[in-house]
């Protein structure tokens, strides 16, 4: 198992003249680690992907994999963080107790080293991750010289006046989710129009941001008007203190 000293010395490598020891790090980071998978099982089909993801703590994810077992209508939920450490320290903090989904207190298990085979996390989407910052999160944001306030089906208060977009959320949801599943999609509060979409997968929305910077769909065309960035994972905050 790599220690928690490995994570910080890869995350504090600045010189360039280190590229060599990032890239070794990184590789005993990357493959098929069952250290940073955990497994909520016993979940009812009334708890939705979004109710357990919005409660989670730790760090970014990887993905989120919603696993439906046969002839039952019990759930399970992989969380694949991005990094081990944060794996561990929501396990800590879910073994007090307080992590709860709906008012129901939830206790994570560790994922076995089949899970990780399964479901591998390769270089490539790691190297995306931590040089490029990508993110399971989308930020669209409205050009200021293109917004139109003539027409619209979405209301975003902002700065105490309601703004008008020439596109719904369902809209959205419905041009981004040939990428991927799609766990969200809601307004920001932000001093700009933005909107989040958010995804289970880190793929999808790297695999999205890439085709509208090449303009390569018909995404880039629709969204000509937005700035595509990628946005914060909503599980990229610091896990409760103990008390």
């Amino acid at each position: 198992m790599v220690k928690s000293h490995v994570y910080k010395a890869f995350f504090s490598v600045t010189n360039p003249l280190s590229c060599k020891v990032i890239q070794t790090l990184s590789a005993d980071i990357t493959p098929n680690r069952s250290d940073r998978i955990l497994c909520f099982d016993g979940l009812t089909n009334t708890v939705g992907l979004n109710s357990v993801i919005s409660q989670l703590h730790g760090g970014p994810l990887e993905r989120v994999v919603y696993v439906a077992e046969e002839m039952s209508n019990v759930r399970i939920i992989q969380v694949h963080f991005f990094q081990a450490k944060d794996a561990r320290a929501f396990y800590s903090f879910t073994r007090s107790g307080r992590f709860l989904v709906n008012g129901q207190v939830y206790y994570p298990r560790w994922a076995g080293g089949c899970i990780a085979n399964i479901y591998p996390f390769p270089k490539s989407v790691f190297d995306e991750m931590a040089y490029h910052g990508a993110r399971r999160c989308l930020t669209l944001t409205r050009k200021a010289h293109s917004l139109d306030t003539s027409k619209g089906q979405v209301g975003i208060k902002l700065k105490h006046h309601n703004v008008l977009l020439n596109v719904s959320v369902d809209k959205i949801k419905s041009d981004f989710s040939r990428y991927g599943l799609i766990v969200a999609v809601c307004p920001l509060i932000s001093p700009t129009i933005s909107i989040s979409v958010q995804f289970a997968d880190v793929r999808c929305a790297i695999r999205a941001k890439k085709l509208f910077e090449r303009q390569a769909d018909a995404l880039s065309r629709t969204y000509s008007g937005w700035i595509m960035t990628y946005g914060k994972d909503p599980t990229d905050r610091r896990c409760p203190t103990p008390l």
